[in-house]
């Protein structure tokens, strides 16, 4: 029985006099219940409810058999909750893109790995966690997620599932998006501000806020579960600060109703276990590159088509078909206004990040940073589903590429990429700066000295002191906000102990000139009447400053007579010498 539990993502009890009074009845719903397994409870007999099943909503069948058959059919999914109707004819695979909720009826082959999933959502026990799924990139993390576990909790009247989250530079406001946009759907008169005001207003802010969307509906829910996508842009994008704040969070939040789900890419941890998946898949990027091919083959396909070996050696194959899609792409925007392959590249190339190892990964930027140029060149790639685009609360339009396939996968832009990785390298370096400056609340003790600001500048390609915020002034790549107000605060840190030092070396000569007229002046005064000290004085003045006048001065005084008395010897002198390299000779 242990066996089988463990292979059934649910259990329904047929609930009557007999079962609740049943030691093995119970002992299996026990097990069941400990191991992650989803309990229905059918009520066939009156007023009859299980202790282990005392919270969960009951089927009566003993009021209404074929309602509460159908109930149970759609509990267990046999009758098409989820993922909505599909329309014949509709192209089936999502190409670079993950699989969505939207297509979880076309998705297979995760079944067993989501019940996994769900089965220890659920087991979890009252202390809560974190499920984290890990995986090299492209492996079909974010499908399984969407297209499998999200329709399979949902499907579950005890649990409430809100969409999918990336955390990006903070990963807050983005929490407050989907939590509002559930509440929403809820008829829950919430809007993103307030959620963010409520989750900001103590580290418990997300265990309260779940309370109220938990309570909505005949049923009372016990689950909120978050997922979070691309969890690695938490370590690769989000700030020191808001990585804690947001930690705070679900840290609390566990403890209570809450579930998290964490998708990360496993080349994020450095261990053995990353290397031996990678090893044991062949290539991690298989997946996304094989939806990618199966989409170019079925299109144009009428329903019931055929795909075939042939069609598939002529595009080349996976590799080939992503080359000569993206080729296409590259024609095609290089048209669009005019362009040089160069100039579109350049564009593609600030979609690109490094971490400090040297990988490639895709990188968010604002559609309005790019010229007007670009930014039609880039929708090209857009249509074409080679690139991504979308908007942020603050109606901000931004691309990404669709998969990170294509970084390294479609050699224009790997070759594009390499040409330019040490400014890359030096945009994550800025941008880890900028981070670190924020969090100690901006000193100016954090800001880099010329030197370091001038390499930047050059290696980033930014004209200015300090990054002009024109984006024609950044010929290499894209910056975030938070390192252009750094590299601008350095700048003018920079300027003020330029000037600070420019106003210190003026007073510095102002003051010589005066102490050179005074010497010089009072040489002249002495020149009649005291001709040695005089001499000695214009000896001072032609060290600060070697003027004809005080060299002449010092050649006709070379051979005078001085009066300056030898003290200090009390015996005889049988002889001196005289050593004349005080005195300037041409």
């Amino acid at each position: 029985m242990y066996r089988e539990l463990h292979e059934v993502d649910a259990v329904i009890g047929v609930v009557t006099s007999s079962f609740v009074a049943s030691t093995w009845c119970g002992i299996e719903m026990g097990i069941a219940d400990a191991l992650g397994c989803r309990l229905i409870p059918v009520r066939a007999e009156a007023g009859m409810v299980h202790p282990l099943m005392r919270d969960l909503q009951y089927t009566d069948y003993q009021a209404d058999p074929q309602q509460a058959r159908d109930r149970v059919l759609h509990a267990v999914r046999l009758l098409g909750v989820g993922g909505g109707a599909w329309g014949e004819g509709k192209n089936p695979f999502p190409g670079l893109e993950p699989f969505t909720a939207e297509l979880s009826r076309v998705f297979f082959g995760r079944a067993g790995e989501a019940c996994e999933v769900s089965n220890r959502l659920r087991a979890m026990g009252s202390a809560g966690g974190m499920l984290a799924i890990i995986g090299s990139s492209g492996c079909g993390k974010s499908s399984l997620v969407n297209a499998a576990v999200m329709p399979l909790v949902d499907s579950d009247p005890t649990w409430l599932a809100v969409p999918t989250l990336v955390p990006g530079t903070d990963p807050l406001p983005e929490l407050a998006r989907v939590l509002a946009a559930t509440a929403t759907r809820l008829k829950l008169s919430w809007s993103a501000s307030d959620v963010r005001g409520r989750l900001e207003a103590g580290t418990d802010g997300l265990r309260r806020v779940a309370d109220d969307p938990l309570a909505v509906g005949p049923v009372t829910r016990r689950r909120l579960l978050i997922t979070i996508d691309q969890t690695e842009e938490l370590f690769t994008r989000t700030t020191l600060d808001a990585r804690q704040r947001f930690a705070q969070l679900l840290r609390d939040a566990v403890a209570g109703p809450v579930r998290v789900v964490a998708a990360m890419r496993s080349e994020f941890l450095d261990s053995g276990l990353a290397a031996a998946l990678v090893a044991d898949t062949d290539s991690g990027e298989a997946l996304p590159l094989l939806a990618f091919i199966l989409r170019q083959l079925a299109d144009g396909l009428p329903a019931g088509g055929a795909l075939t070996l042939s069609q598939y050696r002529d595009l080349g194959g996976v590799q080939g078909a992503l080359i000569r899609h993206a080729d296409a792409a590259l024609a095609e925007a290089v048209t669009s206004r005019g362009l040089t392959d160069r100039e579109v590249l350049a564009g593609l190339t600030r979609l690109v990040t490094v971490d400090e190892t040297g990988r490639r990964a895709r990188r968010r930027i604002r559609l309005a940073s790019l010229t007007k140029p670009l930014q039609v060149a880039l929708r090209v790639f857009v249509d074409r589903h080679l690139l991504i685009s979308g908007a942020d609360d603050n109606d901000q339009v931004w691309l990404t590429v669709a998969h990170e396939a294509l970084l390294t996968g479609w050699r224009p832009l790997d070759t594009a990429t390499a040409d330019i990785i040490a400014a890359l390298r030096t945009a994550r370096a800025v941008e880890q700066a900028a981070a670190e400056w924020n969090d100690a609340q901006r000193p100016a003790h954090f800001l880099w000295d010329a030197e370091r600001l001038t390499a930047t500048l050059a290696t980033l390609g930014i004209l200015g002191d300090g990054g002009s915020r024109d984006p024609a002034s950044l010929s290499l790549v894209e910056c975030d906000d938070e390192a252009r107000a750094f590299l601008d605060a350095t700048g003018q840190h920079v300027h003020a102990v330029k000037e600070r030092e420019r106003r210190r070396r003026t007073a510095q000569a102002q003051r010589d000139t005066a102490i050179f007229d005074q010497i010089t002046a009072q040489a002249d005064r002495l020149r009649s009447t005291d001709v040695s000290l005089a001499a000695q004085l214009d000896l001072i003045a032609y060290r600060m400053r070697p003027t004809p006048d005080l060299y002449a001065a010092l050649i006709t005084t070379e051979n005078a007579a001085f009066a300056t008395p030898l003290a200090g010897h009390t015996d005889s002198v049988e002889a001196v010498a005289f050593s004349p390299h005080d005195v300037p000779r041409r």
